[in-house]
């Protein structure tokens, strides 16, 4: 599970959490 594609992968679902928290702040 370790290795290059656990840290893309680690990546990607940061920026989905960050830009979910975004949308959620830009909404109220």
């Amino acid at each position: 599970i370790d290795g290059p594609q656990s840290v893309v992968w680690d990546e990607a679902e940061n920026r989905l959490h960050a830009q979910k928290a975004l949308l959620e702040f830009l909404m109220t």
